[in-house]
């Protein structure tokens, strides 16, 4: 992301400068990726199965050097996703069902807390199960305010800024950002609100992983803002 007047912001510049290339991508039924109609059938495990089939094409595209003219053949380059947000949990979603990639990097997943319910662990009961998932629906409800009617949601921004943005992050960058920001199918919300959901899926991951608890954005170099929570692929 480029803002006049305030450099420092872009992840891609940041990573090119030191020899990375960066492929930002729009998860399925995020940004301009295609909304399927039936949007409560876009989870986090069917969004998985598209990003992988994305990160395949990809895999193709460089080994053949058709990814981008300038760019010659790319044969078993690693590929690292880089996730924040929505965009970490689903990276590991996608690395544990598909292992798509070499190495996996979370900026950063939740601001706050999940509701625990011991009778909802993984293995439980159905009817414990059932009461995790109700548990998971109502923190969603919760944080989409209205949006969550219309399917592809945005939580509302501005109740938000004081976790996703530091405190010297300037008002004209944080209004940047707002602008954008993109909705996330809500089924993703509410299996990242899910208890012990993405835990289980942690667990299984075997590549080198880097991972930070969420922080707000800052320029200062540990964090940056990016315009959605999209994984990227570096």
């Amino acid at each position: 992301m480029h803002i006049p007047g305030h450099p420092g912001y872009s992840f891609a510049e940041h990573m090119t400068d030191r020899g990375f290339l960066v492929v930002a991508v729009d998860p399925l039924g995020v940004g301009s990726s295609s909304r399927p109609a039936d949007v409560d059938a876009v989870n986090l495990e069917t969004m998985a199965a598209a990003a992988a089939a994305f990160v395949h094409r990809l895999r193709a595209l460089l080994a053949a050097g058709q990814l981008d003219s300038r760019l010659a053949p790319l044969e078993d380059v690693p590929l690292v996703a880089v996730g924040h947000s929505l965009g970490a949990c689903l990276a590991i979603v996608e690395q544990a069902l598909h292992g798509s990639y070499d190495a996996v990097a979370n900026l950063g997943f939740t601001h706050g807390s999940k509701d625990i319910l011991e009778s909802g662990r993984p293995g439980s009961a159905p009817e414990d199960a059932a009461a995790a998932m109700r548990a998971a629906v109502d923190q969603a409800k919760a944080f989409l305010s209205t949006e969550w009617d219309a399917g592809y949601a945005l939580a509302p921004r501005g109740l938000h800024h004081g976790w996703l943005h530091a405190a010297d992050v300037p008002a004209e960058v944080i209004a940047a950002d707002d602008e954008k920001a993109c909705a996330w199918p809500r089924q993703s919300y509410v299996g990242a609100l899910l208890a012990g959901h993405s835990a289980t899926y942690a667990a299984r991951l075997t590549c080198p992983c880097s991972s930070r608890s969420a922080t707000a954005t800052s320029r200062n170099g540990r964090t940056t803002t990016s315009p959605s929570t999209a994984p990227a692929r570096t």
